[in-house]
């Protein structure tokens, strides 16, 4: 029922005198009622919706009662200073409420104006809007279904119940895939004391990953097409029919070690204290947040990659630049905090302990139900090797037996059985703890732990793991019909020519209209924001294709020699790690997007990267690229990258060359003959052979485009080219070998063995997969200073640091802001690059084109 204002206000006045408990007596005569602020309404907003339908529009009106009583009053809505509406409004004391009313109006633009008043006075509002019409009464306008692609005189383009504005696909149905792309064991979860069984990995959304493997990753010839590629890179998929009413769609992932029968081992991939990861994945922006996010490098690990190790359970942060997550990351950090530095070869570990013992001397420490027993084989800084006791220490009971301290005279002789130990609880205990370890399991059977060393830690243990993944939408382009139409508004503000079709060809897909499918690939393969990185890879990574956010690399890459496929793959998948590499150390500025491969040495001049099919090995000495490519395994010459086929890295075995007493022996007793040949025969038999198809020629290529991309320079070497870690023996061998002069022994055993150098990929290749950062400098030119003088320390500064005075990250940052200039880069304006974080990102190498 409606009241007129006279009725609204006699209502009013009766409500507070009720409320007063008075009474009032009725006249005919007009009431004039004094001004109550109590009652006052306040107008806060007006809104109004962009479309009309069936001759009407939406007019949102929020109001707030701040009296202390219910305000009553009228609402009149004006448009273009006619009355279109009225209707009485009721506000509850101390609230705010928002109503929605349909007035009549025509397309075209107008002003609104909402008046109300009550008792307590009266407010207004006015706003202008645009009204656009509706013919279909779904909430867009007929506009913006011709622009979109859907149909401006049926609500529902496809028919699935769900009217167009709120359906997540209005041209179709909407499934997701789930595409696993790597997944990896960082614990030993799957063995005994007496060996090591590699994981067996099962995960709850998908099916069975790995059959023993601890790390799954495949090869394969990819195409020009990086959509296509992840249906062969991906090592398990899963495809999800998704509600189209339904905007987000949570998606958890529970990691198992399959064990015998049916029992299940958790691996921990969440970032949180849980050990199941849960993300929220958004149907419109096809994006996902939760324990996983676009730009969460700054607190974790980088999207579309999962780990257990974000909750600071395996020693490394996102804050700690040089290093990465490694299997057994953990172990090597609890050992680091004891002193003891150095790689983990094995492991073995057990749960099903009953005590630990170590005897030293007289004292005899126990540890009673200890939570997990782990036996590493550790490779010391050093070169030698040693085997450790790790006892996780969790909810045990540690014990300390010693003699009995009788008085020289007691008053009642102590039995036999009094006189020999006493067991107190141990308060603390100083480690490592040596001496005769037995470890006893519960069903009786003691265990030679086959070391004389133990280290205590106390955590759950939980075995962390990690998965690489990627969800693409059903759209052809792998883009979302909503994602696109966000993405035409911010090319239009830039002033692009480029627009992307959301509906994908929608209504002429029966192929009436020829191209239709091209246009998807210009939507999917093209790059509107002119970065270098297709549109679909853009989205599917987490960066912004209507934005300059990423660099692509292009590279041409030339073979000397006929490629096989298994060369092709293996290639392929090397330069994909690089792109790894790359997208890791620029903390997600860049990556490879394209690289053309010929072989038989086409084009071997307009190639990037040259490949030789030779090496830097005794016995296939290739004269043409080496001594250059013997320290990393590849050089820049300005004009090309020049690597070959395979090679060994005097720099990747420095742990040998310095500090493996056979090689020093088999070197030194050559020099001392002047045999130059034999000497180095000793150090390439000490060397691991780099080949086409593994990681580690990957980081070789990373390492190269550092210098080629980024114009950065080597830090494993001074500006006089002296290598730090490769000692000059007798002043000769190097000298033959490189032309330049080299360190002492005990200098480059210095310079190694406290890792002095800036920790960069630029300087351990092989160790290290960050740029240099302040930090750095300031630490080596304090060791320097200590090692070489106040006065003598620059003598000694990096090639990198001789070049441009400051640190890799700093110099990528005035590169890609333009401060530095280059030919071989993209712009990226405002780039600010944030503190360091550890890696490694999202496996980008997987969307790389290969032609």
């Amino acid at each position: 029922m409606k009241m007129n204002k006279k009725a609204t206000y006699i209502a009013a006045v009766l409500l507070i005198l009720a409320e007063m408990g008075g009474t009032i007596a009725l006249s005919n005569e007009v009431m004039k009622p004094d001004i109550d602020v109590r009652t006052k309404i306040v107008l806060l907003g007006v809104s109004v919706g962009k479309t009309t339908c069936g001759g009407e529009v939406t007019v949102n009106v929020t109001l707030s009662n701040a009296g202390t009583i219910i305000a009553i009053g009228d609402l009149i809505i004006y448009v273009d200073r006619n009355q279109a509406y009225q209707t009485a409004v009721e506000v509850d004391p101390l609230r705010t409420i928002t109503e929605s009313y349909s007035v009549p109006v025509t397309e075209g633009t107008h002003t609104f104006k909402v008046v109300v008043s009550s008792l307590g006075g009266g407010d207004s509002m006015s706003v202008t809007r645009d009204v656009l019409m509706d013919s279909d009464c779904d909430y867009l306008s007929d506009g913006e279904e011709y622009e979109y692609g859907t149909d401006p005189f049926n609500r529902d383009t496809d028919g699935d119940g769900v009217i167009d504005s709120k359906d997540t696909n209005p041209v179709g149905n909407y499934a997701i895939t789930l595409y696993i792309l790597r997944a990896r064991a960082l614990d030993d979860v799957d063995s005994s004391l007496i060996g090591h069984n590699p994981a067996d990995m099962s995960l709850d959304v998908t099916v069975v990953l790995t059959d023993n493997q601890d790390d799954l990753d495949k090869k394969i010839l990819a195409t020009q097409d990086p959509l296509m590629n992840l249906e062969d890179y991906a090592i398990a998929k899963a495809t999800f029919d998704v509600p189209d009413y339904k905007t987000v769609i949570p998606i958890t992932f529970h990691l198992y070690d399959r064990d015998e029968g049916t029992e299940r081992t958790e691996i921990d991939v969440s970032p949180g204290p849980e050990n199941i990861a849960t993300i929220y994945y958004n149907a419109k922006t096809g994006t996902w947040t939760g324990d996983d996010y676009p730009g969460d490098e700054s607190n974790y690990f980088g999207y579309g990659h999962l780990s257990g190790c974000g909750d600071g359970s395996c020693g490394i942060t996102p804050s700690s630049p040089d290093k990465d997550v490694t299997v057994y990351s953990k172990y090597e950090s609890i050992l680091e905090k004891k002193g003891i530095n150095g790689e983990i070869l094995k492991v073995y570990s057990s749960t099903n302990i009953s005590e630990v013992k170590v005897k030293s001397g007289e004292e005899t420490i126990t540890i009673r139900e200890p939570q997990s027993v782990h036996l590493v084989e550790v490779l010391l800084n050093n070169g030698s090797t040693v085997n450790i006791t790790l006892v996780n220490t969790y909810k045990a009971k540690v014990l300390k037996t010693k003699p009995i301290k009788l008085p020289a005279e007691p008053e009642v002789p102590p039995t036999r059985e009094k006189m020999a130990t006493v067991e107190v609880e141990a308060a603390s205990i100083e480690e490592p703890l040596k001496g005769e370890i037995k470890i006893n399991q519960q069903g009786g059977d003691v265990i030679n732990s086959r070391s004389s060393e133990i280290v205590t830690y106390s955590s759950q243990d939980e075995h962390d793991g990690e998965i690489w993944f990627v969800i693409v939408p059903s759209d052809p382009d792998g883009i979302p019909f909503w994602r696109e139409v966000e993405l035409n508004k911010e090319l239009e503000k830039q002033g692009s020519p480029y627009r992307f079709d959301p509906s994908d060809g929608y209504g002429i897909r029966n192929g009436s209209i020829p191209g239709w499918r091209t246009w998807n690939e210009k939507d999917k393969l093209n790059d509107y924001d002119g970065d270098g990185v297709p549109n679909a890879v853009e989205q599917l990574i987490g960066k912004d294709p209507a934005k300059k956010d990423i660099l692509g690399i292009e590279l041409n890459v030339s073979v000397e020699w006929q490629m096989s496929d298994g060369d092709r793959k293996n290639l392929a998948y090397s330069i994909r790690k690089a792109s790894d590499f790359v997208y890791d150390y620029t903390d997600g500025y860049a990556m490879i997007t394209r690289v053309t491969i010929w072989d038989g040495k086409r084009n071997w001049e307009k190639a990037d990267i040259q490949i030789h099919n030779g090496s830097c090995i005794v016995g296939v000495w290739n004269k043409d690229i080496c001594p250059y490519t013997y320290p990393i395994g590849g050089y820049w010459t300005g004009g090309h990258i020049i690597m070959p086929r395979s090679f060994k890295s005097p720099l990747k075995n420095a742990d040998k060359l310095l500090n493996d007493p056979l090689v020093q022996a088999c070197i030194q007793s050559n020099l001392r003959y002047l045999n130059l040949a034999g000497a180095v025969a000793c150090i390439d038999l000490a060397l691991d052979n780099v080949k086409i198809g593994s990681a580690d020629y990957g980081r070789a290529i990373a390492h190269e485009l550092g210098h080629y991309v980024f114009w950065l320079g080597d830090e494993y070497m001074d500006w006089h080219e002296r290598i730090y870690y490769l000692p000059d023996w007798l002043g000769g061998l190097w000298t033959a070998m490189f032309g330049g002069l080299g360190y002492s022994q005990t200098t480059a055993g210095w310079f190694y063995n406290n890792r002095v150098p800036p920790h960069s990929i630029m300087d351990m290749t092989y160790e290290y997969s960050e740029l240099s950062w302040p930090a750095d400098y300031e630490r080596f030119k304090a060791n320097l200073t200590k090692k070489f003088g106040e006065n003598n320390w620059e003598e000694h500064m990096t090639y990198q640091w001789n070049k441009w005075q400051m640190c890799g990250r700093d110099t990528l940052r005035k590169l890609l802001n333009g401060q530095i200039v280059s030919s071989r880069h993209f712009l990226i304006k405002n780039y600010i690059p944030p503190k360091p974080y550890t890696g490694p990102y999202t496996g980008v190498g997987c969307f790389m084109e290969v032609v």
